[in-house]
Order: C-alpha cells, then structure tokens, then sequence
C-alpha cells in the first residue's frame, strides 16, 4: 500500500496527511451539484459539480451503529504542516444529485472545529489541494487517501494505531490461526450464525462478492473466494479466510482481539504486512 508521491511540497503534504493536523481552503458554494465522473483507471468517481475529485481518509472513522462519523484531518487551513490546509473539507447543505447517487447516502457531520462537513456512506469528504484539474487523482498518490468510487469499496483499509482491513462500512476483518491457508485455504471455524456455542456463531463469516471493488493502494489479486465445507461462500485475504466478530458494533470496533476465547487465534488482517 506504500504510494510515490509526484506532487509539489511532498514532505510538508505527507507530513500533514499523515498526522492530521479550522478553516477551509476551499469554501463551496451555498448549492452544488455532486455527480460521477468516469476515471479510466478507477471507474466512475465523485466529484463536485465543477468537477472536483472528493476523497476519503483511512484515519477517519465512518458513521454507523448509531455513531456519527469522525473526522481525524484536522488543523488550519493557513497552516502549511496541517491535514486541513491539503485536504479542504467539503460541505454543502442541499446538493442536487447527478444520475446513479442516492441521497441517503449523503449526510453530514458537526466537526470537533465546529465546522460542517459533509459525508457519502458514512466517511466525511475532502477535496485534494494539488488537484488543479477537474477529473484530477493526484491525492491518491498519497497514503490514507483514496476516491470516492461508485459502486462503494466492498474492502477497505482503515489506519488507527495500526492499518486493519474492514468491510465497505468499516467494520473489522479477521483471520483465524486454526485455519489452513492456501489456494483455496479451507476454514476451521464451523457451526450456525446466531448461536453463540459455536465458531461461526461468534466469527461470522465475510464473502465480499465475486468481483469485490478495492481501492487503488490494495492488491486486488489478494482478495479471493472459496467455497466453505459448509458450501457457504467466503472471502480470503492472502490465502487467509475473513471473519467478522459478532461484538464488533461500530465501524472500526477491534473487540475480536481482546475476546478471551479467541486470544492468540484472532487476528486482523494488516494489508502492509499480509
């Protein structure tokens, strides 16, 4: 998942993206129109009605499970070393809607500035400062920063203490060390969803599709199915299969790895690493 940088200023930038750092670079108007755009090697993106590309950043957490999502690009947009003065918040209150977007995807957050803050399928939306042009990517070759694809990712990195993948919404993957990896692995968790004296019943299992959409920084050719014993469908990450953890309720919930029963057993997927 590592990214060259080709950008002007690349160590002030990484800095600043990396550390998260209130004003607004960019103030947009009091209306806009969000619709896709279509990259040739990303597919059909978000942007703004100028044409803008919007991202997503992997150290923020997405809304769900009756939280509200959480910014985690912070700082002055006047401050050159600061996540806001590269990455200025996007907000509008009643955007209209280009073909293919849904409007119950689109929400909005109070940032801990006091600043409003608009968000599609949970994850609050940034512009990229060195995107000159409309259709520009340029912020991807940053790491943590990724497009807004359409349809949505059905695996992503998120970056707390450390990077762990999740599923579209945020919440977190694991593997299990019992199972056997290959091509295909086979998955020593079995049992019943819903009934809590079994594996399965506590390890729900993840199948992402058959052609899962990833973000750019994520090798695509790591992310597999297979066909459980159970004749179940499942997705693999490097040969590893992928659970979630029934206690896991908000997106970027890790309570699968201080579960007494699967200590030492249970483990989240780092894509750096894996």
């Amino acid at each position: 998942m590592k990214r060259s940088l080709l950008i002007c200023a690349p160590l002030a930038i990484a800095l600043a993206a990396a550390c998260g750092g209130s004003d607004m670079a960019t103030q947009p108007p009091a209306t806009a129109a969000l619709k896709l755009a279509s990259n040739a090697t990303r597919g059909n993106i978000l942007v703004d009605g100028k044409g803008a590309t919007l991202y997503w950043f992997a150290k923020d957490l997405p809304a769900g499970g009756g939280n509200a999502a959480v910014s985690n690009c912070t700082g002055s947009a006047s401050d050159a070393n600061s996540c806001v003065h590269y990455w200025p918040i996007f907000y509008v209150s009643n955007p209209t809607l280009g073909p293919g977007l849904s409007a119950g995807d689109f929400g909005q957050i109070m940032r801990a500035d006091g600043l409003p803050q608009t968000t599609y399928k949970g994850f609050p939306l940034y512009y990229f400062l060195n995107d000159p042009n409309p259709g520009d990517v340029n912020g991807e070759t940053i790491p943590d920063w990724y497009v807004i694809r359409n349809p949505f990712y059905d695996v992503i990195p998120l970056h707390g203490t450390s990077v762990f993948l999740t599923d579209g919404k945020g919440r977190s993957l694991y593997y299990f060390l019992a199972d056997t990896v290959g091509t295909p692995p086979t998955s020593a968790c079995a049992g019943t969803a819903g009934d809590p004296t079994t594996c399965v019943g506590n390890w729900p299992i993840f199948f992402a599709g058959n052609n899962p959409v990833v973000p750019s920084g994520l090798d695509a050719t790591k992310l597999t199915s297979f066909t459980r014993a159970d004749n179940l469908p499942q997705s693999a990450y490097n040969g590893h299969p992928l659970y979630y953890f029934v206690n896991d309720a908000v997106p970027g919930d890790l309570k699968g790895l201080t579960f007494g029963p699967g200590l030492g057993f249970w483990f989240t997927v780092d894509p750096t690493q894996n």
